[in-house]
């Protein structure tokens, strides 16, 4: 809510319930493999309430930037949250990416820093160039879907597998 409501002060209200709300998922998670209490049931709740919450920030930001710049944008919010989405379900359930370096890139791509480094750049364009936050979501949007098609797109690619020497 706080992202959505186009002002600087709100959006870095917004980064920073961010970044307490990835402090207590991350504290959770400790505490139920120190206690043994882990479960499938936990962990597929954790992914999703994550999903929940990464999907929320960049609909918002569709909403914020269309209200900061006067352009209709809102909906690419939508369409970039649905490709948070696929990207959050498909990383749960394919297979992590083998090494090489595309592969590579994908798996640091799939953490919590582009959240970090998203919403850093919204606060900056809201606070000096708001006409400009349709590109980051353009951005967004491209992006969230673009790490889904790479990841199936992984699946799908041969794999090298080592020589046995002769």
């Amino acid at each position: 809510w706080s992202l959505r409501t186009a002002s600087v002060a709100n959006a870095i209200a917004a980064l920073l319930l961010y970044a307490v709300a990835v402090i207590v998922d991350h504290a959770d998670g400790q505490v139920a493999r120190l206690t043994f209490t882990e479960s499938t049931f936990g962990e597929w709740l954790d992914v999703v309430a994550d999903t929940v919450v990464h999907a929320a920030l960049v609909a918002a930001m569709g909403v914020s930037a269309a209200e900061a710049s006067g352009r209709g944008v809102a909906s690419l919010g939508l369409v970039a949250a649905a490709g948070v989405v696929l990207s959050a379900a498909l990383a749960k359930v394919l297979p992590p990416p083998d090494t090489g370096w595309f592969r590579g890139i994908l798996a640091r791509l799939g953490n919590r820093d582009g959240f970090y480094a998203t919403l850093v750049a919204f606060i900056l364009l809201l606070a000096t160039a708001p006409a400009a936050l349709p590109l980051l979501v353009i951005v967004v949007a491209v992006g969230s879907h673009a790490y889904w098609v790479a990841r199936l797109v992984c699946l799908a690619a041969p794999r090298k597998t080592a020589r046995k020497p002769k």
